[in-house]
């Protein structure tokens, strides 16, 4: 069995990125970066393959199953039992074409399956089931990912009535059409990592059918979930008193901001950033919005990283009801949505694993790492006390990097790059050691 030897203490070939923008970062120092020595000059990460993978992200099948979805009328967990509408109608629609991406791709080891559970509610048990796809990866190393987006729907007037018209354009149909078309568009090409798709029943009422997942399958199989992107409500730009904000979205995450959900959430504003630059993803300081719910919440509890992808200002008041019609729709704000996503998922799903062993030393401010297998270069991302997102990002050809610099900044994590540009998932964050008598070699 072979082993990787750690290189020597050379000086870094690098090169410093831009800041980024700081939206909401309480706290972060108003001056710019440290002074960066001589002859360092911004670049911005590419990958090629990568942006043409985004490329294939269509406006019209995005919209061609949220107007699917809505001619079932409703898609209440108590809704009855037929074939044109209803919650057992969308079912089998949703089960039909994630089994067509399954027959298309006959090489690509696809799994499909209803997930079938039941639940308290109403004084009754509801049956209902969680449709399945998963994608098997090439390399066991590489973990398990999870994208996930609910089906159902409820209208606030009584969340009780499975009989009158819910649409769910929005809340939901948005989520679960960016979902097929990421299924859609991964099936095309292998990638290291398993990649799971599961639409979920129940979320309206108390994230039911996430609950079911998590214990009858994720638990169950002792599934360490590498992450969980989690899409609900992201189908409209508009805002409550008609505002737009065509090129914005948010990302939610559990506190504190060490948690590994709000590490996750940077990672998806940093893929937006260097990959969608048309789209910004504004980190947010809590798990979701006050009052409200969505699946990602029942992985993070459990432990794993987990955000929630939500438009930049939902309106209250075209949720729940009537008006959760496909007129608010837009084709190309759902585009960009689904491209920050792929962008997401390619990272995490194909990039090589994260450097470990990684150590500060802050008697010289000098950072190092065993070197990642497949990599042939680095970055180093940054952010200071209180921010949000990461504030710089470092590109080094070698495995260990001194810059006094460091001292500025509150913690610092490292993703890979292989010889094809691909960019692989940061490792957990490092927090920097600083205040009065703290100095020497400290491992993270």
């Amino acid at each position: 069995m072979s082993t990787i030897t750690p290189q020597g203490p050379v000086e870094p070939a690098a090169t410093v990125l831009q800041p980024s923008p700081l939206p909401d970062s309480g706290g972060v120092p108003t001056q710019g970066p440290p002074a960066l020595p001589t002859g360092i000059t911004p670049q911005v990460p590419t990958n090629p393959t990568l942006l043409a993978q985004l490329e294939l992200v269509e406006s019209n099948r995005l919209l061609n199953t949220v107007d699917a979805l809505v001619t079932f009328q409703n898609r209440h967990a108590m809704s009855e039992p037929s074939p044109s509408k209803g919650v057992y109608a969308a079912r089998d629609y949703l089960l039909a074409e994630f089994y067509k991406i399954q027959t298309e791709h006959p090489e690509a080891r696809i799994g499909v399956f209803p997930h079938q559970f039941s639940f308290p509610f109403n004084g009754g048990d509801v049956l209902a089931d969680n449709v399945v796809m998963f994608i098997n990866g090439t390399d066991g190393e590489a973990g398990i990912i999870m994208i996930g987006a609910h089906y159902d729907t409820v209208a606030s007037a009584d969340i009780t009535n499975g009989t009158s018209y819910q649409p769910g354009a929005n809340d939901n149909g948005s989520g679960v059409a960016v979902v097929l078309e990421l299924a859609r568009i991964l099936a095309e090409q292998p990638h290291r990592a398993t990649i799971m798709f599961v639409l979920f029943a129940g979320e309206e009422l108390g994230k039911y059918g996430s609950n079911a997942f998590l214990t009858d399958y994720i638990q169950a199989n002792n599934i360490q979930l590498k992450a969980m992107l989690n899409l609900d409500i992201v189908g409209s730009p508009t805002g409550p008193n008609g505002e737009r904000y065509d090129n914005q979205m948010r990302v939610y995450s559990a506190p504190p901001n060490e948690s590994v959900s709000r590490q996750m959430a940077r990672q998806i504003e940093f893929a937006s950033q260097y990959f969608v630059q048309d789209m910004t993803v504004n980190v947010q300081k809590t798990i979701d919005r006050p009052g409200r719910w969505s699946d990602h919440e029942t992985f993070s509890e459990a432990g794993f990283p987990a955000i929630r992808l939500i438009e930049q200002e939902d309106d209250a008041s075209r949720t729940h009801n009537t008006r959760d019609n496909t007129d608010d729709i837009d084709g190309a704000y759902m585009r960009r949505v689904t491209q920050v996503t792929l962008a997401s998922l390619l990272i995490l799903a194909d990039g090589p694993n994260a450097p470990t062993n990684i150590s500060i030393d802050t008697t010289n401010w000098r950072m190092e790492w065993l070197p990642s297998r497949g990599a042939t270069r680095y970055l180093i991302a940054l952010r200071y006390p209180g921010s949000l997102v990461y504030d710089q990002v470092i590109p080094s050809q070698v495995t260990s990097f001194t810059w006094p610099g460091l001292s500025n900044f509150e913690a610092f994590a490292v993703a890979a790059i292989d010889e094809k540009g691909q960019i692989g998932a940061f490792s957990p964050e490092c927090i920097i050691p600083v205040g009065s008598g703290v100095s020497g070699n400290f491992s993270c």
